[in-house]
């Protein structure tokens, strides 16, 4: 019974390492996301996204494929003065994670400033080219 109990408490020691380890893989990608996204690195951005990566804009309520969304990233034109995301709530769940936070965001978009205030939630999925869990 013993050797059981120390076994269980070994494998949850391991498992809580592992996800604790995935975490911080998942902080370490939305921390270098937002460099990316403040810095209009879009070369960085496109490495961070899946090739089937989704936006669904808060703005207009729209999907934006990857290739939709690069070019908003890279824009100069309409400043993005602000990008903060709020405490995170990481769930690993095996090879996918779900980021629960939210996000404040100023910019200037047509000429206009803008400034935003919300939920935000991030899939993150580990791909066969390795990933970030």
């Amino acid at each position: 019974m013993h050797r059981f109990l120390w076994l269980s408490l070994l494998l949850l020691g391991i498992l809580s390492a592992a996800q604790s380890d995935a975490v911080s893989g998942i902080r370490a990608q939305e921390e270098a996301f937002r460099q990316a996204e403040l810095h209009y690195d879009t070369a960085v951005a496109g490495t961070i996204l899946a090739d089937d990566f989704v936006l669904v804009a808060a703005s207009d309520g729209k999907p934006h494929s990857k290739t939709e969304f690069l070019p908003l990233i890279g824009d100069r034109s309409d400043p993005l003065e602000v990008l903060e995301y709020g405490p995170m709530d990481i769930r690993v769940y095996g090879d996918t994670a779900i980021v629960f936070s939210t996000a404040h965001e100023k910019f200037v978009l047509h000429g206009k400033p803008m400034e935003v205030r919300g939920p935000r939630t991030a899939f993150w999925v580990r791909s066969e080219e390795g990933g970030c869990l």
